[in-house]
């Protein structure tokens, strides 16, 4: 059940479509051990809810990619037919990308579709409007082209 409650936050909160959790990524989280508790579960549905994008299903693949250990490197196939974003994708520079990358990306991504003003961009994600123009100000301080 919490690992559902923290599927439906992060997809409502990415304006995502609904997810649901496999069965092999259910069966992993029944038998895995918990070291970071409820934090470790939280950020591998975090993770899983980003990584699926517009998938409804999120897979062991998602949540347990080998390109997330410190010294792999991003695998523009890692993904391959898991319905999801790949990691090359998502990050801006060498291995796998941040939540602020993640996040970034969410940002721009909606703040650029056709007739999105910078409020329901904020309404989509579920953040204010001051929050998306203080992440756009930040990103165009960073450099970034928006």
């Amino acid at each position: 059940m919490l690992a559902e409650h923290f599927v439906e936050k992060y997809a409502t909160q990415y304006n995502l479509p609904d997810k649901s959790l496999s069965h092999g990524l259910l069966q992993h989280f029944q038998t895995h051990s918990w070291p970071g508790n409820v934090r470790e579960l939280e950020n591998m549905i975090h993770r899983g809810v980003v990584m699926a994008a517009d998938a409804d299903t999120i897979t062991k693949e998602h949540v347990l990619n080998a390109s997330f250990t410190r010294d792999a490197t991003t695998d523009a196939d890692s993904n391959a037919g898991t319905g999801g974003t790949t990691l090359t994708q998502l990050s801006d520079g060498n291995g796998p990308p941040t939540i602020a990358e993640m996040e970034r990306k969410l940002i721009l991504r909606t703040v650029s579709q056709e007739d999105v003003s910078q409020k329901h961009a904020a309404e989509k994600l579920g953040v204010s409007a001051r929050t998306i123009r203080n992440k756009l100000q930040e990103y165009r301080d960073e450099g970034f082209s928006i």
